[in-house]
């Protein structure tokens, strides 16, 4: 079965170990590759398109995608804390958003 959640956090993961990688401009040890092969993209996660700033937020999501609010609010981050502006920060979620649609 498909744990939404799970893959979340395996995308998640995958992304800060990108990020990782790019900073220290190197190549992915064997346990790097590994966490990289778990990414699986957004397609199932349309959560991610949702607001997830601050936690008022979190009102205005389906109840079945609750679960996921956390998550999707660290993914922010992690792409936000990596982004050198708005601009690539917008960039990168817009990169996402492309993978969900």
């Amino acid at each position: 079965a498909f744990n939404r959640k799970q893959k979340l956090r395996d995308n998640i993961e995958a992304i800060r170990t990108a990020f990782i990688l790019d900073r220290e401009n190197r190549t992915a040890t064997t346990e790097e590759r590994a966490i990289l092969q778990r990414y699986c993209g957004f397609g199932g996660l349309k959560c991610i398109l949702n607001p997830a700033k601050e936690l008022t937020d979190a009102v205005r999501w389906a109840k079945s995608d609750l679960e996921l609010f956390a998550p999707t609010v660290e993914l922010h981050r992690l792409i936000r804390e990596n982004s050198k502006d708005e601009t690539e920060y917008k960039r990168f979620v817009d990169s996402l958003k492309a993978s969900v649609l």
